[in-house]
């Protein structure tokens, strides 16, 4: 619903539908990631073993949750502000590098604090996939 309302507004501001579709791309992706049965790839891997295989879970568990969140934040913003098309199109490159960025730190920390929980055997709640 708020991805709707999102990209229903700039096609009302006259922001060109190639334009929405790249600078929604957080958006899209995670609410597919989201959908799609990855989210549940995610917290197995991030359930391995394999600490590569915790990264990758890490990383893209943090991207589609932060793509999620993005389209209600996204919403929110866009109502206040009414973008130009000029706007989306700065914020086309930045967006995905930021969440990029964010996924990578949030995998970085998140695989250091998983492996050493796991190292010192601290009980972990029933419910947590770690």
């Amino acid at each position: 619903m708020a991805f709707y309302i999102y990209t229903s507004r700039a096609m009302n501001n006259q922001v060109s539908l190639s334009v929405i579709v790249k600078g929604s791309f957080i958006n899209w992706s995670g609410i597919l990631l989201f959908i799609l049965p990855t989210r549940i790839l995610f917290a197995k891997w991030i359930n391995s073993e394999n600490l590569r295989l915790v990264w990758l879970g890490l990383f893209f568990g943090s991207w589609t949750v932060a793509g999620v969140y993005h389209v209600s934040q996204a919403m929110i913003t866009y109502t206040m502000f009414n973008w130009p098309e000029e706007v989306w199109i700065l914020l086309i490159p930045i967006m995905p590098l930021e969440n990029l960025v964010r996924s990578l730190v949030g995998a970085f920390i998140g695989v250091r604090v998983i492996s050493g929980l796991r190292a010192i055997g601290i009980m972990k709640p029933e419910a947590a996939i770690y």
